[in-house]
């Protein structure tokens, strides 16, 4: 299982794309889809994740540096995702 970090609340959750159990809030545009991206376990070794979870929980600004060129390829990515139907299941439409 994915291990990831809700980009509103901090808490840790179990992929990047699922609903908070803590906060409810779910990533719904292409920027905090692609920041929650970053913030799993693909990106970061999880003794990080547990580092930037606290940054969050803190109310710290992560300032995430995201290169513009991996920016367009996980956008990119979004999109067929979305174009084959995942997005609207894992959003329950």
């Amino acid at each position: 299982m994915t291990v990831a970090i809700c980009i509103y609340c901090g808490s840790v959750k179990g992929g990047a794309f699922v609903p908070c159990s803590s906060c409810g809030k779910t990533p719904d545009n292409e920027d905090d889809m692609v920041r929650s991206f970053v913030l799993t376990d693909h990106h970061f070794p999880v003794a990080q994740l547990q580092y930037l979870s606290e940054k969050i929980k803190s109310g710290s600004n992560l300032d995430l540096q995201i290169d513009d060129s991996v920016m367009q390829r996980m956008k990119a990515a979004l999109k067929l995702l979305g174009a084959s139907g995942i997005a609207a299941r894992r959003s329950g439409n």
